[in-house]
């Protein structure tokens, strides 16, 4: 998944509004949020999240996906200088 549409997976998890405040556009953006819905990780927003402007929202799919990411430990970089390490 390239960094553009985990950007906008997570905006959707994120946020009530819509990405890019409705500017939707841009060829990569469109082309990321048709494959959101073709493998069920965003699905139409309810009706009273339109409220606030978002088109789209996260499905228990992408939400599974993205608590996953979260709770994964970020690496630990671990510098060794030779002959320090007993």
């Amino acid at each position: 998944m390239t960094p553009l549409k985990i950007e906008i997976l997570l905006h959707y998890y994120c946020c009530p509004n819509e990405y890019r405040d409705g500017d939707l556009s841009a060829p990569a953006v469109e082309e990321a949020i048709c494959w959101f819905l073709a493998n069920d990780l965003l699905e139409a927003a309810a009706p009273d999240k339109r409220k606030y402007g978002a088109s789209y929202q996260t499905t228990p799919k992408a939400k599974a996906l993205i608590e996953a990411w979260c709770n994964t430990p970020l690496p630990v970089s671990v510098w060794v200088i030779p002959g320090a390490t007993k």
